[in-house]
């Protein structure tokens, strides 16, 4: 959906701006770019569906998981103008308040849980 879409988005540009793409492989990155994003919306975190088609478990993502809920929660709180001049981006262009939907400290990956 288009919704996801730009969660999708949203969390990208995060991810960009953290070490994540420094230090995991450009797939364990993605794949935990759809994670959180999904998480997000309140959506299964990472699909049976998806974990076949990847071969990543939950437990392969969860180390970047935390790097990234981390790095985006450091890069929000020393740079909160910048979080700003995304949702206004965001809401001009794509009509959805994506920004106003904060990236957990810790998202756990276990299971059917979700905690933040």
């Amino acid at each position: 959906s288009d919704k996801t879409r730009c969660m999708v988005r949203f969390v990208q540009d995060h991810a960009l701006q953290s070490r994540c793409p420094l230090k995991y492989k450009a797939s364990i990155v993605s794949g935990t770019i759809l994670a959180v994003s999904f998480h997000c919306l309140h959506a299964p975190v990472w699909p049976e569906a998806l974990q076949t088609v990847t071969g990543f478990s939950r437990a392969d993502l969860q180390p970047c998981v935390t790097d990234l809920c981390r790095d985006v929660e450091i890069i929000q709180s020393t740079m909160p103008s910048l979080r700003i001049v995304q949702r206004r981006t965001l809401r001009q262009r794509l009509h959805y308040d994506i920004g106003e939907v904060s990236i957990p400290r810790l998202l756990v990956l276990q299971g059917d849980e979700r905690r933040t």
